[in-house]
């Protein structure tokens, strides 16, 4: 299992990398990205570990002492990265952490197969979402009156930036303008049609990748558990 999640672990790492070098090297653009996976795949394979008690085909002890703590120490390996990105940008920069899903338990009453994944996010409890900067105040998201989803969903991330970036969102945009974080000030323009240029078509399909690319893809899905 954890030979089959250190792709990930790498990917980040390499991410991280590059941001931290941009960032040290380059004038700042007007939005920066960056995008950390290794905590979903760490919960899809280490889930059974970190939460024995979810499970009635429990872990031996000896495997809760050496797995248990793999979820919860790379969440302070994300902590510390986004730490150091926090202390690289300027004191005018406004950040979002976002997840766009959370974790839970499945597979909980049968014979645990540990080539599967024991986590998921398939009717998982919400995302997290923090927000701060010069234009963000504290503020409770006000629920949705419907009740058809929650008071904030990662739909909400992509209008609310660009509320932030003096841009408007769009009518086909599903999400909506978090206005209740953002501070007295910042003016929301009003929504275009769309962002999609009229007679746009998607791209042609990626060209063919190696087989060995093809092969490890092919894998990583296989470790999540979408593919069998």
């Amino acid at each position: 299992m954890i030979e089959e999640s250190r792709w990930a672990l790498r990917a980040d790492a390499a991410y991280f990398e590059v941001l931290m070098r941009l960032l040290a090297t380059r004038s700042l653009p007007d939005l920066v990205a960056v995008y950390f996976g290794g905590a979903d795949v760490l919960g899809h394979r280490f889930w059974r570990y970190a939460f024995p008690d979810q499970y009635r085909d429990r872990p031996t002890h000896a495997e809760i002492k050496a797995l248990g703590h793999t979820i919860s120490g790379y969440y302070r390996v994300l902590d510390s990265m986004i730490g150091s990105i926090l202390a690289a940008l300027p004191a005018e920069a406004n950040v979002f952490v976002v997840s766009d899903h959370g974790m839970r338990a499945i597979r909980r009453s049968r014979r645990f197969d540990r080539a599967l994944p024991s986590g998921a996010h398939q009717g998982a409890p919400p995302a997290f979402f923090a927000a701060m900067g010069p234009d963000i105040t504290r503020a409770t998201i006000r629920p949705v009156a419907s009740g058809e989803r929650p008071a904030a969903s990662v739909f909400d991330v992509a209008p609310t930036v660009l509320a932030l970036l003096g841009l408007p969102a769009s009518e086909d945009m599903p999400g909506r303008v978090l206005e209740e974080i953002l501070a007295d000030g910042v003016v929301i323009p009003a929504r275009i049609a769309s962002y999609t240029p009229h007679g746009w078509r998607p791209p042609a399909p990626q060209l063919a990748r190696p087989k060995a690319a093809e092969q490890e893809r092919l894998m990583q899905l296989r470790s999540l558990g979408y593919l069998q």
